[in-house]
């Protein structure tokens, strides 16, 4: 078969939009060069970095999924033609996705229905607080990454200022030398630095998504407490409406 018009410009040298694998080395290149001048300590900001990346990652897309359920049972029950009716609430219950937090949260809720509003709001509360719980895992790693990053980064430089002066000392150099010494050395420095920030931006977005989520929430624990100050009575139970029905 012969070449179509793609593999023939691939295949052409002079071809602008061909990736040219020298340049690709060569990035490769200055980035193991960076690396390796910085020290082991690179290497560790460079694991902490990526480990941070991951949590941020994956806390981000669990609030976002968080939001969207949220909204959508927010939604629903401010929809509701009687939202003191049971059975308007059981339905918006199973309506709002099994098995998600808007649905756990009104199921807790709503299993003590008959035991009146206070309890209702009591329980609402401890389900929040435990949701709140689950939601900061991770955190913690990119508070750690925060404070750790630029410490590594200085200790970094301090090892790198000590062996540059210590081999001045031994042979002797001009001030050239010492300017490019000094600037490796600090290679470290921004490195943590370069960790810290987007560490930083990271974990203030997280805590702003986790802060509207316990708004959020709080507000579906009001609607349903609200519900039951204003449906009066408890349900009926099971003996009162085989009576009623007798």
């Amino acid at each position: 078969m012969p070449p179509g018009p793609k593999d023939e410009a691939a295949q052409d040298p002079n071809n602008p939009n061909k990736p040219n694998s020298r340049e690709v080395d060569k990035v490769l290149e200055s980035i193991l060069w960076f690396m390796n001048e910085g020290g082991p300590i690179m290497w560790v900001i460079l694991g902490m970095s990526i480990c941070s990346t991951g949590v941020f990652l994956e806390r981000f897309l669990l609030m976002w999924s968080l939001r969207g359920q949220l909204k959508r049972a927010d939604g629903l029950l401010r929809g509701l033609s009687n939202p003191s009716s049971p059975d308007q609430l059981d339905r918006t219950i199973r309506s709002a996705g099994e098995g998600t937090l808007p649905q756990r949260l009104m199921r807790e809720l709503m299993s003590l229905w008959n035991a009146g509003a206070p309890a209702m709001r009591e329980a609402g509360k401890v389900f929040i607080r435990g949701e709140l719980f689950s939601q900061q895992r991770g955190l913690g790693w990119l508070e750690l990454s925060i404070r750790l990053s630029p410490m590594l980064g200085l200790l970094g430089t301090v090892i790198g200022m000590v062996r540059m002066f210590g081999a001045i000392d031994a042979a002797g150099a001009n001030s050239s030398e010492v300017a490019g010494g000094i600037r490796v050395a600090l290679f470290t420095t921004v490195a943590g630095l370069s960790c810290a920030i987007p560490s930083l931006v990271g974990l203030m977005t997280l805590q702003h998504m986790i802060e509207w989520s316990q708004e959020a929430m709080n507000r579906l624990a009001d609607l349903l407490v609200l519900a039951r100050i204003k449906a009066g009575g408890p349900l009926p139970t099971d003996r009162e409406e085989a009576a009623s029905l007798g």
